[in-house]
C-alpha cells in the first residue's frame, strides 16, 4: 500500500521495514514493450540508504 502526491486529508504517513534474501549483481536486464536495457546497479549498504536519496532528492 502506499500513495503518490501530496497528503490529504485521513493519509498519514508510514513507513517500511524489512528484509528480503538476494544477491548483488553489478548489472540488471530491464525489459518492456519499448526495448530492453542492460542497467548498471549501484550497491548502496542499507544503513546509507535512507541519506542516498534524501541526496538525491536536492
Amino acid at each position: 500500500m502506499g500513495w503518490t502526491g501530496p497528503l490529504g486529508d485521513g493519509s498519514t504517513p508510514y513507513a517500511v521495514k524489512g528484509s528480503f534474501p538476494g544477491h548483488y549483481v553489478p548489472q540488471i536486464v530491464v525489459s518492456g514493450s519499448n526495448g530492453t536495457r542492460l542497467v548498471a546497479v549501484k550497491l548502496i549498504p542499507a544503513e546509507e540508504s535512507d541519506d542516498y536519496v534524501r541526496q538525491l532528492a536536492g
